[in-house]
Order: C-alpha cells, then structure tokens, then sequence
C-alpha cells in the first residue's frame, strides 16, 4: 500500500518535517507546525509492505515506527532498521547531527546503486500516528466487527472471557484478546487464516514482541521485558492454533490491527479485548472503532507508572474520550459501573454538554439506580445464583426482547464462577451484550456456558482416589468446602501425612496482585469458608510499593494464616519486599511463627494453628454467620473487633486468631500452605500470579506456574 494513501483524510496527527529518499533532498526540510499537502512529495508516494517498531523485524519496504520511551530511546535504532531494509522512518523526534548525515550519505549511496533510500517522516504525534498507519494499513478491520473494550482496574479479563462466551453462544463468534492469549478464530471451526505473525510450518509464534524498543519496563500487569533473559518465541500445539499466548493485555497498534484483520479473515463477527492504562497513553488502541467501552473500576494499581490516582483515572478515560468518541460506528455505549466511586465520576463527566460525547451511558450495579442491576444473590463454593433486573436498561433502549411479556424484569443467572465479585463482572458483560442487540435467553445460557476463567478464583480439583488432577469450576457441591473432597490417609508426597484422615481443602488459583484484588477474592473466600482460609501471596518487585503494606492489612484482616512470599521480585531483595507487606500485616491481631517450608517446621506451625482452633471439636464456626445480607456478602462489610490481651479477632461474633509466617520461596510456600490445610472445610488461596507461568527474579525469567505446584505438591 502507498504510503501517501495510508495518511490521507486524517487530522490525528500532523507531518512537521521530512527528509526526502533522493539526493536532491539531502537537507531536513522543515515544515513549522503546518500541516503539509501529503501528496506534494513524490518521496511518499512508496509502497509499503509492513509495519513494525522492532527494528529487528524490519525488512525490505517496511516503515520502522521510533519514539523515546520512558526507558529506551527506539530513535537509536534507526540505523539498524535503515540497514534491514526499511522504506520509511516515522518519528517524532528531529534528525540531525550524525544521524542526518548518516541518512543524507545511506540515500546518496542507494541512488548510486540504483536502489531506494529513506524517507524520514517527523510528526508532531509518532504514537498517533503509528496507530492511524496501522489501521489503515489493514483497511480499517475494526469497522467490520462488533467491537467491544473493557478497562479498568480489576475485573477486565473475567469480563471479556464472559462477553466472548455470550457472543459466541449468540453466534456472533468472538476473538479475544486480554491479559491470558489472543484469540483469533472460534475453535469449533476451520481456522481459514493464521495471524501473520504465527508460523505455521512449524508452529512456533513469531515476531509478536510489541514496544521491543521502546518503554517494555512499562507494559501492562509487567507480562514482558526485553530487559529480561527469555526467549518469548511460544511453541503453540496444533490442537491449540487458534489461541497466541499474550505478550501485553492490549497489543502495540499494528499487531492490534493484525489480528483484527486476521479475525475478519476467519469469519468471526465481534472482538472482546481489554484495554490496559498503559495502552491507552501509549495509543496502541487510538483509531480503533469500538462499539462498545466498558469501565469495571478503579483502585490503587500502576502508580509506579502513573505517579498518582488521578493520572490513573485521567488514562482509563481516555478510552471513552478519546477513542470511542472518534469511533465510526454508527451506534455506540459506555457501559460503566455505577457502584464504583470513579465509575459515578466518569459518569458525570461524559454526560457534561462539554464534553460532546457522540455514545449513550449504560450503567450497571447492585440498586435499582443502575440500567442493569442484581437482587437476591447466593454466593456458594458452587458459584453464584441472582436475578437480573433489565427494564430499566430496555426502557432506556427501546430494546425488542425475544421472548417478550409485559411483565418482564428479570431473568435467573446461574454462574460456576465463585466469587460474590463477579457479579459485576457478569453485570458488565450482559448490560454489553444487551446493546449489541443480543436477546436475554443467549446471555443467560452465555453466562451459564462459562465454567471457569483461568487464574481468577480458579478451583484446582484434586481427585486423589483415581490418582488424576486437572484444573477449572466444579460444580458439583455446594456444602461448605465439599468441592475438593476426596479423602486420603496421608497425602502422597509426605509432608501432610500428620493426621490419619486428613482431606483436601478448597484450592483456589487467583491473579489479585493489588490491595483491592486481594481484599475482594479473600472477602469472597471468606464468606463460603467454614473453616481457616490460609493466603499464600506477595507483591511484584519495580512496581508501585504502596500498595505492599495495604495487601498485609487485608491479609491480617480476613485470612487466618497468611505465607508471606515472593512474587516476581525483580530487580529488588525479595525480603524487602516482604517486610514491606509484613509492615501492614503486623497492624492486625497477627502472631508470627517462623516457618522455612521444612517438614519439622511444617508440624509446629499445624500445632500453633491447632491450638488456636478454638470450639473446633464441638462443631461452632468461628465464622460463617449466615445472617449476612447479601449486601454485606457482596461489599465485604465484615466487621473486626479486635482484643490485644490475647490477640484474638472477633469476625460476626465468633473468635478466631490470625497467624502469618514469612516463606519467600514461593515453591516451598505453597507447600506450607497446603500442608497446613487438611480439612476439607478449609480454603486456601494462592493470589498474584493466575495465569501465570513464569518468575522474575533478577533479569532471569524462568519457568513457575502456581497451578503446577499444586498438582506435584499431590504428586499427581
């Protein structure tokens, strides 16, 4: 495609200066801060065979996209693209000095040769721009699906994997691109078309590093660094070619545009994808033509990056703002939790006449305020169960129900997702479905279809009986901690065999790696756990320490024995780390107890947790005062007293003790954890990685999944 085709009829950006790719051009003409007649040059007049800002992905007839990133300068790497082949540079930042004399010489030498040069496009917007080239490149995909983002702080990932489930059951088949993988073809049909950057000779996946120059350091929820020692190139399985491992939450602009384009090729019909802060003031999804936007909540998170909360939310509403605001579609909604204390604030802001937004606001909550709202929820080990009430939603969007009646507000959720949390996440999925025209019956079977999303509350089933294991929802109990109940003298692997009849606990896998993820999943937990909920978690290194001391507080708080561990320490000592969180946890009622992850040390901390137990024998639960409201199960508003004389917690009337112990090798801390948790009333929760399946210690990256440790800990 021609360049000077790729940037007409657009104003997202402006062409300031330019060297030209011919010797008769060997100065840097500048332009002021003009607009320029993009066809007055011959030199743009090139075609463009690919797009990228890796230079090592450059070839012949590429155009290298360079920017100064918050860690690396990519404009440093112009020559390197320029001796790979590429067409055309784009920066933002002026050429001058060596560089320009190195450009001037590398064009007079190519004419010589009888080859192209470079022509070096300066904008006054590199990030802009890039993505305005990206998308037009691939025709503007976006305009030819449903296209749906989520942003916010927690909750993005469960909420696309429930849309893309609703879609699909709906037969408007959905890719999806998040945090876990990218989707790029619905798995019960021929996949017609790989991603370009898949090899499918030898199935391996290439060339999918985005920002490889620039700020990595930066990329959302820290999934990769080029800092780092690791090979990113993922082997993916033939029976798995539909789903590309994910690099970043939200893809840089071209590989965005890429699979977008490679969905269309596929057939699909509609796009689910989260959108990440950082994505957002990197413009990877800046000219994408959303049809839907949908804000989830925000707390503390990325203010290492971000420096403040209001900086923070000031990048979430860009998304609203500045990029469903430009969408073309014809038909557009911001779908926005009502109960969050910013979601009310974007609320206001986007219905100001100022702000002269061209989309209708949906709101969703748990009070009839919103357009779509719950009652009556149940919160089990088996899931959630509540109504959700529409009318309000319908009567805003004259929406045709399939199976109309007039007295119709509601229909029965029944989810395998655990977690009284999720229910805005369902929420937030189904208000979204219902403005892309999706009946009721499609988002309730929708919902019901998902079982589990991979490391968000995710049960691990344990089955030691037929000696076999796997992962995801069960859904066959839904009496106290019965879902992992198989019962056995003595774990296999010989560290829990201290009792004659010990059984497996509830084992939960999540990703919450910030203050308010922890305190929802463990709030949740400890509402359906009868007896110790036990917390293995830490915090990631070279991110945002604040929130280091508030994760120990709700620890101390709602858990009954915490492991204190390391997660993705990075560049920094992971016992500061540590001492960091213990900090916080040391505001609660806690005792600390030493534990190095060995077997004697094992034992003592089962008799101190024993010894604590109080009332255990005679059947009263220290916890489980089924008198809550579902507003107190929903919000968490568990109350604490606490009593220094003998550093027990009071929790909804019942005596409990809070004991934590510091294991900062995350394999042996699991351990620990497991070990400690032989009833099968018990819950334990293994928070911050999910998905997951790497540590970052140092600039090494190596191989460790949770869920993996689970299952060797019961040797199966």
């Amino acid at each position: 495609m021609k360049f000077n085709k790729l940037i007409q009829n657009t104003d997202d950006f402006k062409i300031i200066s330019f060297i030209g790719n011919s010797s008769d051009k060997d100065i840097c003409q500048d332009i002021e801060n003009t607009n320029i007649n993009r066809d007055m040059y011959k030199d743009l007049d090139i075609d463009i065979k690919g797009i990228s800002n890796d230079s090592r992905n450059i070839s012949d007839g590429y155009l290298f996209a360079a920017r100064r990133g918050n860690n690396i300068d990519s404009n440093k790497y112009i020559k390197d693209a320029a001796e790979n082949g590429a067409s055309i540079i784009l920066t933002d930042e002026r050429i001058d000095g060596a560089l320009e004399s190195y450009i001037n010489e590398y064009n007079k030498n190519a004419m010589n040769r009888g080859k192209n040069g470079i022509s070096v496009i300066i904008a006054d917007d590199a990030l802009k721009a890039y993505a305005v080239i990206s998308r037009n490149f691939f025709n503007r995909p976006a305009m030819k699906l449903k296209m749906a983002g989520i942003t916010g702080t927690n909750g993005k990932t469960t909420t696309s994997f429930l849309l893309n489930s609703i879609l699909n059951t709906a037969g408007l088949f959905s890719g999806l691109i998040g945090t876990i993988d990218y989707k790029i073809a619905f798995n019960n049909s021929k996949m017609d078309k790989m991603y370009s950057g898949f090899n499918a000779a030898n199935n391996q996946h290439t060339n999918i590093i985005a920002d490889a120059n620039i700020n990595t350091n930066a990329n959302d929820n820290a999934n990769i660094s080029t800092d780092i020692n690791t090979n990113v190139h993922t082997e993916v399985d033939n029976g798995d070619r539909f789903n590309i491992p994910s690099v970043n939450t939200t893809p840089d602009s071209y590989m965005l545009n890429d699979m977008l384009n490679t969905m269309i090729l596929n057939n699909l019909k509609s796009c689910v994808m989260e959108v990440s802060s950082h994505s957002l003031i990197q413009r990877r999804t800046y000219g994408i033509d959303f049809d839907i936007a949908i804000f989830t909540n925000l707390t503390r998170d990325h203010l290492d990056y971000h420096k403040d909360m209001e900086s923070y939310y000031q990048a979430k509403k860009l998304l609203f703002t500045e990029v469903l605001s430009k969408s073309l579609k014809n038909k557009k909604y911001a779908v926005i939790n009502n109960d969050d204390e910013y979601g009310v604030r974007l609320i206001s802001e986007l219905s100001e006449p100022e702000s002269l937004n061209n989309f209708s606001v949906i709101t969703y909550g748990l009070t009839e305020k919103a357009d779509i709202f719950a009652k009556d929820i149940k919160s089990t080990t088996k899931g959630l169960e509540f109504k959700l009430y529409y009318n309000n939603l319908i009567n805003k969007m004259n929406y045709n129900l399939k199976t109309p009646a007039p007295d119709v507000q509601f229909f029965i959720v029944k989810s395998s997702l655990m977690g009284s949390f999720n229910v805005y996440n369902i929420l937030a999925a189904a208000a979204s479905a219902f403005a892309l025209s999706v009946d009721n019956e499609n988002i309730s079977k929708g919902i019901s279809a998902l079982t589990s999303v991979p490391g968000r509350v995710e049960k691990i089933r344990i089955n030691i009986n037929s000696n076999n294991a796997d992962s995801g929802s069960d859904s066959d109990n839904d009496s106290g901690n019965d879902s992992n109940s198989s019962s056995v003298s003595g774990h296999k692997n010989g560290i829990c065999n201290l009792d004659n009849n010990e059984a497996i606990p509830l084992i939960c896998v999540d990703y919450a790696h910030t203050d308010d993820a922890l305190n929802r999943v463990l709030s949740a937990l400890r509402d359906i756990t009868s007896n110790n909920l036990i917390c293995v978690f830490g915090c990631g290194g070279d991110r945002d320490k604040g929130k280091r001391p508030m994760m120990g507080r709700h620890a101390g708080r709602l858990a009954d024995i915490s492991v204190i561990t390391s997660d993705n320490p990075r560049s920094e000592n992971p016992m500061s780390i540590i001492k960091e969180i213990e900090k916080g946890i040391k505001e609660e009622n806690v005792f600390f107890i030493s534990c190095d992850g060995s077997i004697g040390d094992i034992k003592r901390l089962k008799n101190e947790i024993r010894r604590f137990n109080i009332d255990k024998d005679n059947n009263n639960s220290k916890y489980g005062n089924k008198d809550n409201t579902d507003e107190d199960k929903i919000h968490g508003n568990i109350k604490t007293e606490e009593y220094a004389e003998d550093g027990i917690n009071i929790i909804n009337g019942h005596r409990r003790a809070h004991i934590y112990t510091i294991v900062p090798d995350r394999e042996k801390a699991i351990k620990t954890a497991l070990s400690v948790a032989c009833s099968e009333k018990d819950t334990v929760l293994i928070s911050g990685k999910g998905h997951e399946d790497y540590m970052i210690i140092g600039v090494n990256k190596t191989h460790f999944s949770d869920k993996e440790e689970v299952l060797k800990f019961y040797k199966l």
